[in-house]
Order: C-alpha cells, then sequence, then structure tokens
C-alpha cells in the first residue's frame, strides 16, 4: 500500500517536471532563441524558399513588385530567379553561383526599354542606349571574386563555426528580438508552426552589437566609431511600429517564414520569405555562354564615350582607374 502510494507521488511528481518543463522549452522567448540557433546551426545544410516583396504608392494606388524563388547550401552555392514587374515592364533576373565565389547573372525582358527611353528622353538617347541594351538583355555575365573584391573593396565574410558559436553567445547575452504577440498557430508549405509578432529592442540590439564587437569576430570586425555610427543611426527608429511576423515549426524549431508590412512616405512596403523545404540536394550548374561583366562594361564606357565599339578589358581598367576613381 505504502509502496502504491510512493509510486503515485513519484509519477506525478515526474509528470509535473516534464509537464513544467515542455511549458519552459515552449515559452515564445524560448522558442524563438531555438529556432534562430537552429536555423543559424548546421542542422541546416540547404534550403529552398520563394518569396515576395511590393511597394505601393497609397494616393494611386500604383505599386512595384517581384517575386523570387530559389536554393542554397551550406557551401554557398546558391541559384535565384526573380520576376520584377516594373510599373510597365517585366523584367527576369536570374543570379546564380557554384562555389560562393563567383557570381553568375542575367537580366532579360529588356526588349521595351529603348521604346520607353524614346517616350519619356528622347530618340537620340534611346538610340544610345539601344546597343547597350541589347547586349545586355538575356545574357549570362561571370563575375568573379576578385573583381567584386576590387570593386566593392568587400572582404571575406565567411563565418567558422567558432565565428557562429561567439555571435549565439553575444545574442544569448543580449536577445534583441522580443516576442510582441503570440498569434493562432498555422501550417507553412503543411507545416505545423507557431506564428508571433516580434519586434527590436533598441537597447540590447545595441548592446548585441558592442558584443560583437568584443568579440573580435575576424570577418566581422567592428571599430568603435562603426559601432557609435551604427548606435546613431538607429537612435530615432521606432522598431515597435513594424513588427515582424515569424512563423516556426513546431517540430523541429526552425524558422520557416518571416513576413514584413510597413508605411512610410506616402508608401506602403510589404515582404515575404517562405521556407520550401530544409535539407533537400540543391544543384547549381554554370551557365553556357557567360561572359566577363567586364565585356558589357566595355561596352558601355565605349558607347557613352563616343567610341565605335567595346573597349577591351586593359583599356576598360585603364579608363575606369582614370576617370572614375575606381580602383581595379
Amino acid at each position: 500500500m505504502i509502496l502504491g502510494v510512493l509510486v503515485g507521488v513519484l509519477v506525478v511528481l515526474l509528470g509535473g517536471a516534464a509537464a513544467a518543463y515542455q511549458y519552459i522549452l515552449n515559452k515564445p522567448e524560448n522558442v524563438l532563441k531555438m529556432a534562430l540557433s537552429n536555423t543559424l546551426s548546421d542542422k541546416v545544410k540547404t534550403v529552398h524558399f520563394n518569396g515576395a516583396f511590393d511597394v505601393t504608392e497609397d494616393k494611386n494606388n500604383q505599386s512595384f513588385g517581384a517575386t523570387f524563388t530559389g536554393a542554397s547550401d551550406e557551401s554557398g552555392a546558391f541559384d535565384i530567379t526573380a520576376k520584377v514587374d516594373a510599373y510597365v515592364t517585366n523584367i527576369t533576373v536570374d543570379m546564380r553561383s557554384v562555389d560562393g565565389k563567383t557570381l553568375y547573372a542575367r537580366v532579360g525582358g529588356l526588349e521595351g526599354l529603348p521604346e520607353l527611353l524614346a517616350a519619356s528622353t528622347s530618340e537620340e538617347v534611346a538610340q544610345m542606349y539601344a546597343p547597350m541594351i541589347a547586349a545586355v538583355n538575356n545574357q549570362w555575365f561571370e563575375i568573379n571574386e576578385s573583381l567584386i573584391k576590387q570593386f566593392t573593396g568587400a572582404k571575406d565574410t565567411t563565418l567558422s563555426d567558432a565565428d557562429i558559436l561567439k555571435l549565439k553567445n553575444a545574442y544569448e547575452k543580449h536577445p534583441f528580438l522580443v516576442v510582441k504577440e503570440t498569434l493562432a498557430n498555422e501550417k507553412v508549405k503543411g507545416v505545423d508552426s507557431y506564428h508571433y509578432k516580434v519586434i527590436i529592442d533598441k537597447a540590447e540590439l545595441k548592446s548585441f552589437v558592442s558584443a560583437v564587437k568584443d568579440a573580435n569576430i575576424d570577418s566581422l570586425k567592428l571599430t568603435k566609431e562603426q559601432v557609435e555610427s551604427f548606435n546613431d543611426s538607429i537612435k530615432d527608429a521606432k522598431f515597435e511600429k513594424y513588427p515582424v511576423e515569424v512563423w516556426i515549426s513546431k517540430g523541429d524549431k526552425l524558422i520557416n517564414q518571416v513576413s514584413l508590412k510597413m508605411s512610410e512616405g506616402g508608401a506602403t512596403g510589404t515582404f515575404r520569405f517562405t521556407v520550401d523545404s530544409f535539407n533537400k540536394p540543391v544543384k547549381v550548374e554554370k551557365p553556357e555562354g557567360a561572359k566577363s561583366i567586364l565585356d558589357v562594361l566595355g561596352t558601355f564606357y565605349g558607347g557613352l564615350g563616343g567610341g565605335t565599339g567595346a573597349l577591351d578589358s586593359s583599356t576598360l581598367m585603364q579608363e575606369m582607374e582614370g576617370g572614375s576613381g575606381i580602383s581595379l
């Protein structure tokens, strides 16, 4: 009899402890932390996604928008296709990389631009740009890693596992994303998901950036001046006005959808990013017939400079170094 009572008490205690653990584990702020950690961890090898954004002028209801689909993997390879509704024409944009270093890009749907230029400016301007537009339209261009660095001055931003851990630790100490409201659970691509409205805590964000500086991450080195400049740039930001909606899968605690809506300056903008799947194979192939981006730049410089044709690579580099201040 006593043994039965003890067993019963033990079961109740263990059940209560399990329930309490699940309650703590599933508190919105803890779910959000786990989702951020899991989504940025090595648990995610690949991701397939789609999304859309739209900007509408409130006064005349005229809009500009785009939809996109894509996939990427942990090596840096990606493939993204976007369709842009640019008021009077539809433009397609394709970007891909096989190794995360060399970029390939293509723009299509530019056939009607000369006519638009003629209508909005002059026939002479349209004729000047027509050959350049034709040269770019639906042509793949290659932009290699060294050229990207030369143009932008960009440094290697690859994060090591140790760097990611430092970022996680900084966020653990200063969680600047705060759950403002818990919304009804929903399915995203058939997956049961938590649904939250999230805002940015400005004070914690500032502390997080300072912590990242102090962590001395190789690819994210920040100076005191940069941190102060960042803090100054957000001092008047009202993050609470524009909460971000976040969906998190219940099973594996991964972020599977994000959306934002904001109105400013007489226009309303919306953005949505949805995960189609995690950890499914991603295959990216180098496009055939890709030309160096220097070819199209040579066409532009040669045409605008009054020449009869494109400049070769060496002449182009001299022109850009001497005339534009861009160092190659």
